[in-house]
């Protein structure tokens, strides 16, 4: 693996997986990355995965993904707790693991069936086309354990760098949201890597309530039931809270029948 190699723009499909070009014909593969969008992009990264487990299972993790850094946190990536429990087990902790074990062996592992491997190979492959950037070291949790929520908030928005918290105000929160392509033009990335960044600061404001996939109204109405005003500490309008109408009563035709004797 090579520490240095970074793209200043997304690869091409055969930049980032080589082994490409004997399994398809496509000339697509040859274009950048960022060429596809929306549901193209997932058809190409579920393409992607469902070669690797068809033709690629003599081949170690690292020899299908060459462009994941050893030292990415395989932790950190958007999985499921099962699939995460999937990579402990295989004592798959970081980007060198990943030359430790084939295709072929964690597919013969036990409890781990073609939908697991697919689904943990798409997240191998959306990160290979756009890398994350490295994680903050995370507080000691020493230090967050006498802070009230309120604080709480206000560190996780002190985190944000300056392009995350773009994304908060002009996006997230904003009354007609920026598209990813306008967001992803000004900060000079693909659409892809601004998607990557909503998620993160999602994540951010959402990790001291311990919500594991938090979206905006998650989060408001979770400090909400803690006494926190988040719509003053983040500067924004408070979303509104989603509200369920009764279910009407079923019609009388379709209503049980009781007797009574």
């Amino acid at each position: 693996m090579h520490d240095d190699l970074v793209f200043h723009s997304t690869p091409r499909w055969v930049d980032a997986f080589p082994w490409l070009r004997g399994t398809d014909a496509d000339a697509a593969w040859e274009r950048p990355a960022d060429a596809a969008a929306g549901p193209d992009l997932d058809e190409r990264i579920a393409t992607v995965a469902h070669l690797a487990i068809e033709t690629q299972a003599s081949r170690t993790l690292h020899e299908v993904f060459p462009l994941l850094a050893p030292g990415l946190l395989l932790k950190n990536l958007p999985l499921t707790p099962r699939l995460h429990n999937v990579l402990r087990r295989h004592q798959l902790h970081t980007g060198a693991d990943l030359e430790s074990i084939t295709v072929g062996d964690l597919l013969a592992s036990m409890q781990v069936g073609p939908w697991t491997v697919d689904s943990i190979f798409r997240t191998l492959a959306e990160v290979s086309i756009s890398p994350p950037e490295p994680e903050a070291p995370a507080p000691e949790p020493e230090e967050e354990a006498d802070l009230t929520p309120s604080e709480a908030l206000e560190r996780s928005v002190a985190s944000l760098e300056p392009r995350m918290r773009a994304i908060l105000l002009r996006r997230l929160f904003a009354p007609v949201p920026a598209t990813l392509a306008d967001l992803g033009e000004e900060f000079g990335v693909t659409r892809e890597r601004v998607r990557q960044l909503e998620k993160k600061t999602l994540a951010v404001l959402g990790e001291p309530l311990g919500l594991a996939r938090p979206t905006v109204t998650a989060i408001f109405d979770a400090y909400r039931d803690r006494g926190v005003d988040a719509a003053a500490v983040l500067g924004v309008e408070t979303p509104p809270r989603p509200t369920t109408a009764p279910a009407p009563p079923p019609p009388r035709s379709q209503r049980p029948l009781y007797r009574h004797f």
